[in-house]
């Protein structure tokens, strides 16, 4: 049975959005005291990740605001991908 839909806890913040290394530490971190965010490291020409993307948001849309998916470009944020110590994502 799919899980329904629940209302947003903070109709404020998106429950899906994309991070960049300047709002990393705001949106992910400190968005986490809130709630939980799962950082989502991707990119745009790993065909598992398109694949995987569309699972994570359905779930996440599914629990109505309680959980974030924090979407992160490895390739525009490089240094991020490192100090989170994002080795590879497949090809």
């Amino acid at each position: 049975m799919p899980i329904a839909p629940q209302k947003p806890i903070n109709t404020a913040a998106p429950s899906i959005f994309t991070v960049t290394a300047q709002d990393f530490q705001q949106n992910v971190l400190m968005g986490s005291m809130q709630r939980p965010v799962l950082a989502y490291f991707t990119a745009a020409w790993c065909g598992p990740c398109k694949q995987l993307r569309p699972v994570l948001e359905k779930a996440v849309m599914a629990l109505g605001g309680k959980v974030g998916l924090a979407v992160i470009d490895i390739d525009a944020n490089q240094d991020l991908a490192a100090a989170m110590r994002v080795q590879s994502v497949p090809q």
